[in-house]
C-alpha cells in the first residue's frame, strides 16, 4: 500500500506480510521512504493456514530478523483474524497469545487484533473448521485476557475495525495505514485524510492499494482476498 502526500518524499509504504524472508535482502531499496510492516503471526496450524512455513522454525525467526534489520518501530504484529471453534477455543487463544507475546515483545511495540468477519467467499473453506459464533461477552473476556498479557510484556494492544469499544481495558483502536506512525518515521507532517468508503470503525488514512486479490499462495481458510 502506498500513500501520496505533500512533503519532502513522494511516497510512504505500509506492507502486509506473513513471510518477509524473500524481501529482507532488499530492504535497503526502501531506505529512502518511510515504511513499516504489518506482520500477521498467529498460532493456527496448517488446517487453517496450509501454505505457510512453520511458525517455530521459520516465521518467528523471520519476525525477529525483520525487526533487527528494519527496526522494531517498523514492525506491527497482527494476531488476527480471531475465530472460535472446537479446537481454537478462547482458552487456546489466551495461551497462544501469551506464548507469542513472550517471544515477540523484544522486537515489537504494538499488537493489533481483530475478530473474523463473515465473507461469502470463505464460508466453504471455513466450514470444515466448524467456526462458532461470537458473543460480545466472549469477545470482551478474550480482550480482557489479551490486555493483561499485553501489559505484562509492554505491548500496546489495539483492535482493527471492531465496533466494540475496549478502551476501558486499555485497548486502542488501530489504523492499518497509520498516519502518526508514518509521521514519526518520516519526521514530517503527513497531509492525508481519513480513507473514504471504509467501514465506520476503520481509522486508516487515505491510500492507494498496490496489491491484487487472488494472488497470495498461502491459502489461509479465513482469507477474504482469495475467491
Amino acid at each position: 500500500v502506498c500513500i501520496p502526500f505533500f512533503g519532502k518524499v513522494g511516497l510512504t509504504f505500509t506492507q502486509w506480510t506473513k513471510n518477509p524472508l524473500p524481501l529482507l535482502p532488499h530492504l535497503d531499496q526502501l531506505s529512502s521512504y518511510p515504511y513499516y510492516f504489518q506482520f500477521t503471526l498467529t498460532g493456527y496450524g496448517p488446517d487453517v493456514e496450509p501454505g505457510l512455513r512453520g511458525k517455530e522454525e521459520a516465521l518467528i525467526p523471520a519476525f525477529e530478523a525483520l525487526a533487527r534489520t528494519a527496526g522494531k518501530e517498523r514492525v506491527v504484529w497482527r494476531y488476527d483474524p480471531i475465530f472460535f471453534s472446537p479446537r481454537y477455543t478462547p482458552a487456546w487463544h489466551q495461551a497462544c497469545f501469551f506464548a507469542l507475546a513472550q517471544r515477540l515483545h523484544p522486537w515489537v511495540d504494538q499488537c493489533v487484533v481483530s475478530f473474523m468477519d463473515d465473507y461469502r467467499c470463505m464460508r466453504g473453506r471455513m466450514q470444515a473448521l466448524s467456526p462458532l459464533p461470537f458473543t460480545p461477552e466472549a469477545q470482551w473476556a478474550l480482550m480482557e485476557g489479551f490486555s493483561q498479557t499485553a501489559r505484562r510484556f509492554g505491548l500496546r494492544l489495539a483492535t482493527c475495525a471492531e465496533e466494540i469499544d475496549f478502551h476501558s481495558l486499555g485497548v486502542e483502536r488501530a489504523c492499518c495505514i497509520d498516519r502518526e506512525r508514518l509521521e514519526h518515521l518520516g519526521g514530517f507532517s503527513l497531509h492525508a485524510i481519513k480513507a473514504a468508503h471504509q467501514r465506520p470503525a476503520c481509522g486508516c488514512a487515505e491510500s492507494v492499494d498496490l496489491g491484487a486479490y487472488d494472488t497470495c499462495p498461502a491459502g489461509c481458510r479465513y482469507c477474504y482476498a482469495d475467491h
